[in-house]
């Protein structure tokens, strides 16, 4: 298992990777005014569509039932999923003069966002079904796979047209073909079938009570860690807002604390699926080893920009700043996604156990982080913003650690 681990790791690390050059890449081929774009609009889109991972931690509590019906339960959860999908891409183009107004992104960017959304959720359920199943090497080749096809394609798209609008759109057509890519590969493996989001045929599943109740703890899930999701864009949205036409510094220092939000989350996956659903005082342990790598790759981070913060830059984005500026805003935005990363793993946690304390716990953290950007004064400089919403952040991480310690020593189960 230690061996399989590793593997995982190591694929997660090269996917991660991936993700996370293009945006230095792309900084370096695009024009600064599509390379602050695609990097707002790129980053909303991480934070919407990492409410899938909802999905996946519910995908991983279905493929782990021991009677049997669990690929069924999931074929028939993902078209019910993909029917409500449509319902939310509406609302989002019903809002979307609002929502690109706010983040300062040209609407037009809606329609490869939208389009990423869709495609995703195949991927997304067999994310789930692999980590169910603890086939964590296929799972890390998945991510491999999407990652790259999306850097590859995006980086041609954005030398060839010089455009951002462009280079997402290409993005998602490399999801497409990802896709097909992953289930011919893993053919063997019987994975949940792509197809089913356009049929209905699982009725007897449909009709049980038990999946009617599914859908809807799905669909108030989704939401939920939806807004924990764009919580991690907020200090980039609120602190680009501040400055007139955006604050290239800030998007910079962001993109480079990032990685702690990358390097975190392939340590999530495995932890999920290593879950006891019968008994949680066995969860203990993985949990405090889970918020040790969390604590372990910030600090890290830290002492990094500490000691070689302007030429991690410089070799990255290609620009030089002041190594006290770098050090002083880039650790409150590195502890800021430390600490957002904490309540994502709560959240998910609570989720693949189907508990209700994963939607109260992650809306009442988001709302707070929401109610901060909304009503902020404006005259509040870039360090007093990270201050304030690392303070915010910090009691929503520690009052989730309580409950969670609280949970699993006291409950064999949600």
């Amino acid at each position: 298992m230690k061996k399989t681990l590793i593997i995982f790791v190591i694929l997660s690390v090269v996917a991660s990777a991936i993700n996370y050059l293009a945006y230095p890449l792309l900084g370096r081929i695009l024009p600064a005014s599509q390379y602050i774009d695609i990097t707002v609009s790129l980053s909303f889109l991480t934070q919407i569509t990492t409410f899938l991972s909802s999905i996946i931690a519910i995908t991983i509590g279905l493929t782990k039932d021991g009677t049997g019906n669990g690929k069924k339960t999931i074929e028939a959860l993902q078209s019910v999923l993909f029917k409500l999908f449509l319902v939310l891409i509406v609302i989002i183009a019903a809002l979307s003069p609002f929502i690109f107004k706010a983040i300062s992104v040209p609407v037009l960017f809606l329609i490869p966002i939208i389009f990423m959304m869709l495609v995703s959720l195949p991927i997304t359920i067999v994310s789930g079904y692999l980590n169910g199943k603890q086939l964590l090497i296929k799972l890390g080749f998945v991510a491999v796979i999407s990652a790259g096809l999306q850097l590859t394609l995006g980086l041609v798209s954005a030398q060839i047209f010089q455009s951002g609008i462009v280079t997402v759109s290409s993005m998602a057509i490399a999801q497409i073909l990802a896709i097909t890519v992953i289930y011919y590969i893993f053919r063997k493996e019987s994975l949940p079938s792509p197809l089913g989001i356009f049929s209905l045929k699982q009725t007897d599943v449909l009709k049980q009570p038990a999946f009617k109740k599914l859908v809807y703890y799905t669909a108030f899930a989704s939401c939920a860690i939806m807004l924990v999701s764009l919580t991690q864009v907020l200090d980039l949205v609120v602190i680009n807002a501040q400055t007139e036409g955006g604050s290239k510094f800030y998007t910079d220092i962001y993109i480079i604390s990032r990685i702690v939000f990358f390097a975190g989350m392939i340590f999530i996956w495995p932890f999920l699926g290593s879950i006891d659903l019968e008994n949680s005082k066995n969860n203990i342990k993985p949990a405090l080893k889970l918020l040790g790598l969390f604590l372990l790759i910030a600090i890290g981070m830290i002492v990094g920009l500490s000691l070689f913060g302007s030429l991690i830059i410089y070799l990255l984005l290609g620009v030089t700043y002041a190594q006290d500026m770098i050090f002083t805003i880039g650790t409150l935005s590195i502890i800021f996604k430390l600490l957002l990363l904490i309540v994502t793993a709560i959240t998910l946690f609570f989720m693949v156990l189907r508990s209700h304390k994963a939607i109260v716990y992650s809306v009442l953290v988001s709302c707070a982080l929401f109610a901060y950007a909304t009503f902020h004064s404006k005259g509040f400089s870039t360090q007093e913003i990270l201050v304030h919403m690392v303070t915010i952040a910090g009691i929503g991480a520690i009052v989730g650690i309580g409950i969670l310690i609280r949970h699993i020593s006291h409950k064999p189960r949600a």
